[in-house]
């Protein structure tokens, strides 16, 4: 298992590639609907860089973080969201 600030580097590095060059980032350990453990991975996003990505950029993240955890050691799976700076989380 990756430490914390690994998993938020590589993050980081695919989301500024593929969406926006000025995402942030944070990841915390969760668990998947199965019970096994997961990666929840945030991805935070300017108003105006998300109202410019399309579907196809956001599959190209995924696939890539993933890919790139995977090359790492990481085999948790990454539960991804997505978040506009200065939006209010769900459920807070």
């Amino acid at each position: 298992m990756l430490k914390k600030r690994d998993i938020d580097r590589i993050a980081k590095a695919v989301a500024r590639a593929t969406l926006d060059s000025s995402a942030g980032v944070d990841s915390t350990s969760t668990i998947d609907s199965q019970g096994d453990p997961a990666l929840k991975i945030t991805i935070v996003l300017t108003p105006k860089s998300s109202e410019s990505i399309q579907g196809k950029d956001v599959l190209k993240t995924l696939d890539q973080l993933q890919q790139r955890l995977q090359e790492k050691g990481e085999d948790r799976f990454p539960i991804v969201e997505f978040e506009t700076k200065g939006e209010t989380p769900v459920g807070d």
